[in-house]
């Protein structure tokens, strides 16, 4: 499975033959990592625990190949060999596997790496944490759960101003947690993805000529490889003790972004058409049901236009068939919020909501106390699910609600401009 010279112009080693010459003491590598990166190149090699019993890698070592080199090296004792090493495509399949990620690590890249992950913003330490120097000084103290809980201490994060319309002032630690959460919901790229990989382009050219069009996916901490570009992933865990105010918190953070996009909105993008046809209310006026139809009518002329054309591809019809069943799927965009709770949470976050930002949000249940849940398919249900979608602001519902979605698919047909699961460990048992 290893390449032999094949009348190339140059001579070539193979790695069995570097893994005896160092095995029997004829070569020393220089740092003791070359010893565990030639043996688990030669895995990937003869891979004895794959299904498939075929090579995951292909190493090219090239000998010195003038004679000025090769009186060198055997002068001063010192080979120098340059590894290439090729990938097949089943390396793409590995999950997690740290023998790739010492690989990587000591690979020159054949390209220049085109995204690097994004690193997080660093803030002054805004809390002050306090250490045993006894327990500290024990053996194996960073793996125990005092010392894991200690690593993972937040030493803070940067401020937010207070949001206008919140009648509760924030405190520091929750003008924090609301920074930490715009940021989350506006990181670019993948989103929280671009965290982890690092997206990487191909040495070699692509079907039509072009080395800039084809990337993989590299994520440095697992030890994993992609084809496929990781999914755009945004938001998080806002994991605090009881009482500290979650609830205000991201009732701050939805009046924040509802603020954001009214200012957005006015700066030019015009009445009716919420960007990316959305429908939301906006300061407790029902204007999303106006904008809804106006993008409607829209997609009704783009529609229109698309079928007079005649010169349209395979490749064009099939990406516009797969486009318009994505909008038989979610029938609605909104930039409201859907709140899931147990059902005894719900009346609190209503009432929660009313106080600290009854001024400025708008708040309903789904379905309301005597309201009969939308039923798919029955008389009118599409205009009652765009009813739903530009009902209120904020719109909670419970688990057991969102359980039905299997059967009868509701909330599920809005785009949402955020989710939250409040005692989130319900999605398991719901």
């Amino acid at each position: 499975g290893e390449p032999s010279n094949m009348g190339l112009g140059c001579q070539f080693t193979t790695l069995g033959h570097l893994q005896t010459a160092i095995t029997q003491g004829n070569l020393t590598p220089a740092s003791p990592w070359m010893i565990d990166i030639v043996s688990t190149l030669g895995a990937y090699i003869r891979p004895g625990s794959s299904p498939w019993q075929i090579p995951f890698a292909r190493v090219m070592i090239p000998l010195p190949a003038t004679a000025a080199a090769k009186k060198g090296w055997e002068a001063d004792g010192i080979l120098q060999l340059t590894l290439y090493v090729y990938f097949s495509r089943l390396i793409f399949y590995l999950i997690a596997d740290d023998e790739l990620h010492k690989i990587i690590m000591r690979l020159k890249p054949p390209a220049p790496i085109r995204t690097p992950i994004l690193a997080p913003a660093e803030y002054p330490r805004a809390f002050l944490s306090h250490q045993s120097d006894a327990a500290a000084s024990r053996p194996h103290y960073a793996f125990t759960l005092s010392g894991l809980l200690k690593a993972h201490e937040h030493p803070g994060y940067r401020f937010h101003p207070q949001p206008n319309g919140i009648a509760l002032v924030l405190k520091d630690y929750q003008r924090q947690t609301l920074a930490w959460m715009h940021d989350r919901e506006s990181l670019p790229g993948m989103g929280l993805n671009s965290l982890f990989w690092e997206e990487r382009r191909w040495a070699d050219p692509d079907f039509y000529g072009n080395d800039q069009g084809l990337s993989y996916y590299y994520f440095p901490a697992a030890g994993e490889l992609r084809l496929e570009r990781p999914p755009t992933v945004r938001g998080g865990l806002l994991c605090e003790e009881m009482g500290l105010g979650k609830t205000v918190e991201i009732a701050a953070l939805i009046a924040e972004d509802l603020s954001r996009l009214r200012r957005q909105k006015e700066g030019g993008l015009g009445k009716g058409c919420v960007p990316g046809g959305e429908v939301g209310n906006t300061g407790g006026k029902r204007e999303g049901e106006v904008g809804a139809k106006g993008c409607e009518a829209k997609k009704r002329e783009e529609k229109k236009e698309q079928t007079t054309a005649r010169t349209m591809t395979t490749t064009e019809k099939n990406k516009k068939q797969k486009k318009r069943k994505a909008q038989r799927e979610v029938l609605y965009h909104s930039n409201s919020t859907l709140v899931v709770a147990p059902l005894t949470l719900v009346k609190q976050w209503i009432e929660e909501i009313q106080k600290c930002a009854g001024g400025v949000l708008s708040i309903a249940e789904y379905p309301e106390s005597g309201e009969e849940p939308i039923r798919t398919g029955a008389r009118k249900w599409k205009q009652q699910v765009q009813a739903l979608a530009a009902r209120a602001d904020v719109v909670v519902t419970t688990y057991r609600q969102l359980a039905g979605e299997r059967r009868n698919r509701v909330l599920s047909r809005v785009r949402w401009r955020r989710v939250v699961l409040d005692e989130m460990q319900e999605v398991r048992s719901s």
